[in-house]
């Protein structure tokens, strides 16, 4: 999920989270993950205001 950028800081981030953890719970998913870049400040600090903390996941990547 993304927000555009022009559209940030109107709370439409923060009804996203909230409705994918409406219906993850609502399903008996006790656990979502966000995955992002590390260099993106922005975005982490809103996930950690979201209640995300993070991870011990990795994620390998290889470009071809």
């Amino acid at each position: 999920m993304a927000v555009e950028p022009s559209k940030r800081r109107l709370g439409i981030g923060r009804q996203l989270v909230d409705a994918l953890e409406a219906q993850a719970r609502s399903e008996g998913i006790e656990q979502i993950y966000s995955v992002l870049l590390a260099e993106d400040e922005r975005d982490s600090t809103f996930l950690k205001k979201s209640g995300f903390s993070a991870s011990e996941l990795k994620i390998y990547a290889k470009r071809l």
